[in-house]
């Protein structure tokens, strides 16, 4: 009598021929606000406490609203600036700030656990910490990309295809971000390219930190620090990051350079093109 009180009923399976088992789901604001039809399956995980938790799934439909102003734009991935586009623009200036604070709570509360003897996911506060911390990044992810979208409407992204990790942070956060925080990016990007069939494209990285986006100098030198490029060759000044967007837009019409291209590869392909357009400048 009280079936109508639940949203959903998951159907399963068991041993005994005929005698399903029926378990009831409340749904959420989000979920109903997503537009496509459920799937018939479903996702289930455990946490390390017993707790059941049933995810449902849909098939998004394209948004037929979603109308492209910009035909293509880049971005530059990192975590002083999450993203940095190739038009000059910085989004999550302070997503950072937000890992360091974490990264310390973190690693002290490892520490303690370890002098103890105890393994850190046997505490429940070191996994809530790790889950509000996971819970972060997709949050940040998503509002961040959403905001790029609004801003720009493009057809086209190219973003390059690069490790999500900072030598100011501990193995254990780099562990989290190469892992959870790289598939994040990659699922989001993948749900507007479904969503809003907007073209994502993925580019080698390497060296679009030390090029020059203006004349195609390589040199280690030309970042003078995180935010600061100076091309030493051409005299270009330009927040590091956007030279970096800009590099990897120049990089998308680089057929010879794939993404699966070696970094001394890339570098024989960039330095040889340099030399040609050198030569043709006279």
């Amino acid at each position: 009598n009280k079936a109508k009180e639940f949203d959903y009923w998951i159907r399963f399976s068991t041993l005994t021929k005929n005698k399903p088992v029926y378990i009831p789901l409340k749904s959420n604001v989000y979920f109903e606000e997503i537009k496509g039809k459920t799937k018939k399956f479903c996702q289930i995980n455990i946490d390390r406490d017993g707790n059941i938790k049933i995810n449902l799934i849909k098939d998004k439909e394209k948004s037929s609203d979603y109308v492209s102003h910009t035909p293509e734009i880049a971005l530059d991935l990192g975590l002083n600036n999450l993203f940095a586009t190739d038009s000059g623009d910085l989004f999550g200036r302070e997503f950072k700030d937000k890992l360091i604070e974490y990264d310390k709570i973190i690693t002290t509360l490892q520490s303690n656990l370890q002098k103890q003897k105890l393994k850190p996911f046997s505490s429940r506060r070191y996994r809530e910490l790790i889950r509000k911390l996971r819970a972060h990044l997709k949050n940040e992810v998503c509002r961040i990309i959403n905001r790029i979208i609004r801003l720009y409407n493009p057809g086209k992204i190219i973003v390059e295809k690069l490790n999500f990790t900072s030598p100011n942070l501990s193995k254990k956060m780099n562990r989290i971000l190469s892992k959870f925080g790289k598939r994040e990016i990659e699922n989001k990007f993948q749900s507007i390219s479904e969503e809003l069939a907007i073209e994502i494209k993925y580019v080698n990285p390497a060296y679009t930190s030390q090029e020059c986006s203006r004349c195609g100098y390589i040199d280690k030198g030309n970042r003078k620090n995180r935010e600061e490029f100076i091309c030493k060759l051409c005299g270009l000044k330009m927040h590091a990051d956007v030279n970096g967007a800009k590099c990897c837009l120049k990089r998308s019409s680089l057929k010879e350079v794939s993404i699966y291209k070696s970094k001394k590869s890339v570098l024989c392909i960039l330095t040889g093109n340099f030399l040609r357009d050198m030569e043709r400048m006279g």
